[in-house]
């Protein structure tokens, strides 16, 4: 296969350009991450630009999941954001507990609230959820989205089929999270002007 000579100066130019734009993120992090005596910040930059990765990612992917659409459809929430909860039999306990924990603390009526909803995978059978609003997918299916290979319990935003804004909790930086909720919550009008919030 013979390549142009514009085709083969098109991709050096990206190249180059891509290259320059991977120094300039390098130097960045390293300018943002000098020696300082708040180690407390550092690792909270650090927990941030991580999550900004995964977001990048995940973020404006396009799922096919029967069950979520059906889910919208049926509650009517089929044109509304609808705040999803993904997790799995195999992640640890403590992780989906946590996130579970935070979410009430921050809704006191979690259950009721049609919006928010668990994805739960790799259950044999389901079962009534303790968590409130939930689908369970086929044993061995996913969403077929790269945080799925997270080993962790991660959230997002569904949007007529999108994936907008995916965050992986950490029990470490509860800050971090609650200040993601309140981010989301606010911006996609997840608690309603009614809500019980704390």
């Amino acid at each position: 296969m013979k390549i142009s000579k514009l085709t083969a100066t098109i991709l050096l130019v990206l190249s180059i350009l891509t290259s320059v734009f991977v120094c300039l993120i390098y130097l960045s992090i390293n300018k943002s991450f000098s020696p300082s005596t708040d180690n407390k910040s550092d690792i909270t930059k650090l927990i941030l630009l991580t999550q900004a990765h995964t977001s990048a990612e995940n973020d404006n992917l396009y799922i096919d999941s029967d069950k979520i659409l059906e889910y919208c459809s049926r509650n009517g929430l089929s044109d509304s954001p609808v705040f999803v909860i993904n997790y799995s039999l195999l992640h640890c306990k403590s992780c989906i507990d946590f996130v579970v924990k935070t979410l009430k603390e921050k809704l006191i009526d979690l259950e009721q609230r049609k919006n928010i909803l668990f994805v739960a995978k790799d259950f044999r059978e389901e079962s009534k959820s303790k968590y409130g609003n939930s689908v369970f997918l086929k044993p061995g299916k996913a969403l077929d989205i790269p945080a799925d290979n997270c080993g962790m319990p991660f959230v997002f935003v569904y949007y007529k089929g999108q994936i907008l804004h995916t965050f992986i909790p950490d029990i470490a930086n509860k800050n971090v999270f609650l200040s993601y909720l309140d981010v989301i919550f606010k911006r996609y009008n997840i608690i309603g002007p009614e809500s019980s919030i704390t």
